[in-house]
Protein backbone atom coordinates (compact mmCIF):
# COMPACT_ATOMS: atom_id res chain seq x y z
CA UNK A 1 0.00 0.00 0.00
CA UNK A 2 1.36 3.47 -1.21
CA UNK A 3 1.41 6.38 1.15
CA UNK A 4 -2.18 7.62 0.71
CA UNK A 5 -5.60 5.84 1.86
CA UNK A 6 -7.49 4.32 -1.04
CA UNK A 7 -10.67 5.52 -0.19
CA UNK A 8 -11.30 9.50 1.43
CA UNK A 9 -10.66 10.12 4.90
CA UNK A 10 -12.13 13.14 4.49
CA UNK A 11 -12.29 16.05 7.54
CA UNK A 12 -12.37 15.31 11.14
CA UNK A 13 -14.19 17.61 13.77
CA UNK A 14 -13.42 17.55 17.45
CA UNK A 15 -16.63 16.79 19.58
CA UNK A 16 -15.57 17.34 22.81
CA UNK A 17 -16.89 15.00 25.81
CA UNK A 18 -19.32 18.12 27.15
CA UNK A 19 -20.55 18.65 23.83
CA UNK A 20 -24.41 18.60 23.52
CA UNK A 21 -24.32 15.76 20.76
CA UNK A 22 -28.13 16.85 19.76
CA UNK A 23 -27.21 20.54 18.69
CA UNK A 24 -24.01 19.52 16.99
CA UNK A 25 -26.19 16.72 14.93
CA UNK A 26 -28.58 19.26 13.92
CA UNK A 27 -26.15 22.26 13.41
CA UNK A 28 -24.40 19.51 11.14
CA UNK A 29 -27.23 18.33 9.23
CA UNK A 30 -28.78 22.36 8.39
CA UNK A 31 -25.08 23.09 7.21
CA UNK A 32 -24.76 19.85 4.92
CA UNK A 33 -28.56 20.23 3.76
CA UNK A 34 -27.41 24.31 3.03
CA UNK A 35 -24.48 23.01 0.82
CA UNK A 36 -26.44 20.52 -1.01
CA UNK A 37 -23.78 17.84 0.08
CA UNK A 38 -26.01 16.12 3.09
CA UNK A 39 -26.43 12.92 0.72
CA UNK A 40 -22.72 12.74 -0.07
CA UNK A 41 -21.33 12.53 3.37
CA UNK A 42 -20.69 9.30 5.05
CA UNK A 43 -21.00 10.46 9.33
CA UNK A 44 -18.77 8.04 12.06
CA UNK A 45 -17.32 9.38 15.24
CA UNK A 46 -13.88 8.10 16.35
CA UNK A 47 -11.92 7.89 19.09
CA UNK A 48 -8.68 9.42 19.22
CA UNK A 49 -6.19 10.01 22.00
CA UNK A 50 -7.64 14.01 21.10
CA UNK A 51 -11.32 12.62 22.20
CA UNK A 52 -13.80 12.19 20.01
CA UNK A 53 -14.06 13.47 16.53
CA UNK A 54 -17.23 13.47 14.16
CA UNK A 55 -15.51 12.22 10.79
CA UNK A 56 -17.58 13.13 7.61
CA UNK A 57 -16.13 11.95 4.36
CA UNK A 58 -17.78 11.21 0.99
CA UNK A 59 -19.89 8.20 0.54
CA UNK A 60 -17.81 5.25 -1.50
CA UNK A 61 -20.56 5.24 -4.58
CA UNK A 62 -20.08 9.27 -4.43
CA UNK A 63 -16.26 9.36 -4.39
CA UNK A 64 -16.08 6.92 -7.56
CA UNK A 65 -18.28 9.46 -9.05
CA UNK A 66 -16.48 12.44 -8.41
CA UNK A 67 -13.36 12.05 -7.61
CA UNK A 68 -12.07 8.74 -8.29
CA UNK A 69 -8.08 8.37 -7.75
CA UNK A 70 -8.47 11.51 -5.59
CA UNK A 71 -8.56 13.29 -9.14
CA UNK A 72 -10.79 16.55 -8.31
CA UNK A 73 -9.63 18.28 -11.99
CA UNK A 74 -13.05 18.02 -13.45
CA UNK A 75 -14.55 18.28 -10.43
CA UNK A 76 -16.27 21.18 -10.88
CA UNK A 77 -17.79 20.21 -14.05
CA UNK A 78 -18.90 16.90 -12.42
CA UNK A 79 -20.67 18.81 -9.94
CA UNK A 80 -22.40 21.35 -12.15
CA UNK A 81 -24.05 18.05 -13.76
CA UNK A 82 -25.81 16.72 -10.48
CA UNK A 83 -26.66 19.90 -9.12
CA UNK A 84 -26.29 23.13 -11.13
CA UNK A 85 -25.64 25.93 -8.38
CA UNK A 86 -24.54 30.00 -8.70
CA UNK A 87 -20.93 30.37 -9.24
CA UNK A 88 -20.33 31.56 -5.18
CA UNK A 89 -22.15 28.48 -3.97
CA UNK A 90 -20.73 26.18 -6.70
CA UNK A 91 -17.35 26.94 -5.46
CA UNK A 92 -18.05 26.46 -1.75
CA UNK A 93 -19.52 22.95 -2.88
CA UNK A 94 -16.19 22.05 -4.93
CA UNK A 95 -14.15 23.17 -2.02
CA UNK A 96 -16.53 20.95 0.56
CA UNK A 97 -16.32 17.92 -1.95
CA UNK A 98 -12.52 18.58 -1.99
CA UNK A 99 -11.95 18.25 1.61
CA UNK A 100 -14.72 15.64 2.18
CA UNK A 101 -12.61 13.79 -0.38
CA UNK A 102 -8.87 14.17 1.33
CA UNK A 103 -6.99 11.10 1.33
CA UNK A 104 -5.38 12.16 4.64
CA UNK A 105 -7.76 13.06 7.17
CA UNK A 106 -8.04 17.23 8.04
CA UNK A 107 -8.85 17.55 11.87
CA UNK A 108 -10.59 20.96 12.62
CA UNK A 109 -11.41 22.30 16.28
CA UNK A 110 -15.05 22.98 16.15
CA UNK A 111 -17.60 22.98 13.24
CA UNK A 112 -17.04 26.36 13.18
Amino acid sequence: MGMYATVPEGVGILWPLEADGTLLEHQLTQWLFELGSLDWCRREILVTPAGRVLRLRLRKSVFSKLVEGFDTLSLRRKLQKSSPAQDAEMLMREAWASMLSAPVRMDFSNLD
